[in-house]
């Protein structure tokens, strides 16, 4: 009995260790799995949509993909990899075949050597939105490498941007984005769908030349094919170089293609505002240039206020965006006047827009602040004066005003005459021509009465009170 338990013990040990290395065996497999690649815990992202010609989410997203960490340094074909927090990497990131890179919302790539697409490569960037939350790549190119693109004496592939906040930054003589420097980095072929894009190309310094382009060629290389059919693009040129084109010292721009509705901009610096027209199926290129549709800008004025007036945050607006109105949010003060609103023209006559009114702005305007200003008949004549709306001007009592039309200011008490031959009760009913309304007395004054306040003690406004007023908008009951 002892002789067999002897024997069947050390046999039952093996076993139990076998199923125990198993086990971790299977553990570290299911990790490992879980880190790298992931399956059925799908990732939206948006792409760009040739039927509709924009950028639209793409049903059932990405089911299975890699995850980007610090160790990434290479992105491999066929592979989806996505940026699901902060990254930094430290090393050039290498992309062979067709590699795809989704940028979560909220979240920067960093790379810090920036990315190398070779000839026969191609790199495919997805953002998961359109708005300011969209994930990000800033990519930093090193001893000679684009940004985004070819390294040092190295050819480029294809750069596809469907979205994210893109800043991609040329080493010395190299582009932002497209050809590396040492002279041998055209521009290869960028299509950018949607996101903000700025690239710009590396130089030796002020004066120094070299310049690579901002998207196109490295220095003393060609520009490549440029597609823009979105998003929005700074494009900054290194000494001597384009924006978008060649590098310094290069002899073609390559081809550049602006979706319709889009302008390109382009100067001697930053920030350019003059449009730049196509001529024989071209653009004339500049060292700073922006692509991107039409933006206008809204401004207000306090026509003849003091204060500060409306500062709108979102200014300048995209062509189509909607504007919503302000009001009077800076105190503006005009003397006794009060504000009523907006119009397009100063002296009232164009479109009139009150605080939280909106539409769709098509061009660069201005709104002018109205101030209510009341002309009414009193008992000195029948001059017209400017009172303040609002107010409630008693009968009988004094008030001081300044003439309408000059400077001077006297005691006057406001009396209703001939409005039923009564300060109180009901105002007289006109005939059609008699013109007896107080109104008409003053031609000048009836012409341009356009706010009146009729006194607490008035029961009834007569009929044809008002006729001719053809200025007329507000009749305000105090």
């Amino acid at each position: 009995m002892k002789s067999n338990l002897r024997k069947s013990l050390p046999i039952a040990i093996v076993m139990i260790l076998l199923v125990a290395l198993v086990v971790v065996f299977a553990t570290v497999g299911v990790h490992t799995t879980q880190d790298t690649a992931h399956a059925n815990s799908s990732i939206a992202y948006m792409a760009w949509d040739m039927g509709s010609q924009t950028v639209e989410e793409v049903e059932g997203g990405c089911a299975e993909y890699t995850v980007v960490t610090d160790s990434t340094t290479a992105l491999a074909d066929g592979v989806w990899y996505v940026v699901s927090e902060n990254v930094t990497i430290s090393s050039s990131i290498t992309v062979s075949g067709t590699a795809n890179l989704i940028l979560c919302d909220g979240v920067t790539l960093t790379a810090e050597k920036g990315i190398v697409v070779s000839s026969g490569s191609t790199l495919n960037v997805y953002a998961q939105s359109t708005g300011e939350n969209m994930g990000a790549i800033v990519a930093t190119g090193y001893d000679g490498a684009a940004g985004i693109g070819g390294a040092y004496t190295g050819g480029v592939g294809n750069v596809n941007i469907h979205g994210g906040n893109i800043t991609a930054t040329g080493a010395a003589g190299a582009a932002g984005i497209g050809g590396g420097g040492g002279g041998a980095g055209n521009g290869g072929n960028v299509n950018i769908y949607g996101g903000i894009i700025t690239a710009t190309g590396g130089d030796y310094g002020a004066g120094g030349g070299y310049g690579g382009a901002g998207i196109g060629g490295g220095a003393y290389c060609n520009g490549g094919n440029v597609n823009i059919y979105g998003g929005t693009v700074t494009a900054t040129g290194g000494d001597g170089a384009a924006g978008i084109g060649r590098g310094d010292g290069g002899s073609s721009n390559g081809a550049l293609t602006v979706a319709e509705g889009y302008v390109v901009y382009g100067g001697t610096s930053a920030d350019p505002t003059t449009v730049i027209e196509k001529s024989d199926n071209d653009y004339a290129r500049y060292q700073y240039m922006i692509v991107t549709v039409p933006h206008y800008v809204l401004a207000y004025s306090a026509n003849g206020a003091t204060g500060d007036v409306p500062t709108d945050e979102n200014s300048p607006y995209e062509e189509g965006s909607t504007v919503t109105v302000l009001g009077n949010t800076g105190n503006l003060v005009n003397g006794s006047f009060t504000f009523v609103g907006w119009n397009t023209e100063a002296n009232g006559t164009g479109i009139s827009y009150g605080a939280g009114d909106t539409f769709t702005i098509t061009e660069d305007i201005t709104l002018y602040a109205q101030w209510r200003s009341v002309k009414v008949i009193v008992t000195d004549g029948s001059s017209a004066f400017v009172l303040n709306d609002g107010v409630t001007y008693n009968v009988g009592d004094s008030y001081s005003f300044t003439r309408d039309g000059n400077s001077e200011t006297e005691e006057i008490t406001l009396v209703y005459n001939n409005c039923g031959n009564a300060a109180t009760g009901a105002m007289t009913n006109y005939d059609d021509y008699d013109n007896e309304a107080p109104w008409h007395a003053d031609s000048t004054a009836q012409s341009s009465i356009r706010y009146v306040v009729i006194g607490s003690g008035i029961t009834h406004v007569g009929n044809y009170a008002f006729k001719d007023c053809g200025m007329l908008k507000y009749v305000t009951f105090s």
